[in-house]
């Protein structure tokens, strides 16, 4: 049996580049991402390929909307290069910046304080304690809150077999309100459930789906017990 052997074909990486990504600091999640873009553009001896935040999500077990942000933060600090942005029903086409003397990092200094690390950053100071399992579900959970992106809405269409057309009327129609409802309810944090109610609603309309419960119309049971003796 060949399970479990390192065998079945190979990516090769430039020296250079595998001992940069070695030395640079990266985290956890960005440095999952970059083996995983390394794989589908050098493993397939392309210079670049198009990648969804979807399968990046599914291959490197991460959050989709933390993928979305940390693929960004990559492309900032230049250390992927988007060659195609996302478009509605294309994905975004990436491969990784060889020019490795243009990547950006971000200076950190890290303080031990009170047993927790203190990293801070130009921007920003972060407390990471050394429960990494409560750590990673708070940024989970807060990641939920923040709106989804254009490539976010088409891979979950994708996915879900719901219209690219209704995903779009969906993000432009939020985008304008501010990702609330009438009443005032923010949906970021359900936007899934969200779309697919759009989804039947469209084509309850489309089908002419007027009934009610037990099969009745409702304008029936309406005119019944509205109408004078």
């Amino acid at each position: 049996m060949n399970e479990g052997k390192a065998e079945g074909g190979f990516t090769k990486l430039p020296h250079i580049l595998l001992e940069k990504m070695a030395e640079f600091p990266f985290s956890s999640a960005e440095y999952k991402i970059l083996l995983t873009i390394a794989r589908q553009t050098m493993g397939y001896h392309k210079a670049s390929a198009p990648i969804s935040i979807n399968y990046l999500s599914r291959k490197c077990r991460l959050n989709t909307v933390w993928v979305s942000k940390t693929v960004n933060r990559l492309i900032e600090r230049c250390v992927i290069i988007e060659i195609k942005k996302p478009a509605f029903a294309k994905k975004r086409e990436v491969c990784i910046n060889k020019r490795i003397d243009e990547w950006k990092s971000e200076k950190q200094t890290v303080v031990q304080k009170d047993n927790n690390t203190v990293v801070q950053t130009d921007n920003k100071t972060v407390v990471q304690t050394d429960n990494h399992i409560k750590d990673n579900f708070k940024d989970s959970f807060k990641d939920r809150g923040l709106a989804p992106t254009l490539e976010l809405i088409i891979d979950y269409c994708i996915k879900e077999n719901l219209s690219l057309d209704i995903g779009k009327k969906f993000l432009e129609h939020y985008q304008n309100t501010g990702w609330t409802t009438n009443k005032g309810s923010d949906i970021r944090g359900f936007w899934q459930k969200k779309l697919k109610e759009w989804s039947e609603n469209e084509r309850a309309e489309k089908s002419g789906d007027k009934t009610g419960f037990a099969g009745y119309d409702k304008r029936l049971v309406y005119e019944i017990f509205t109408k004078d003796d």
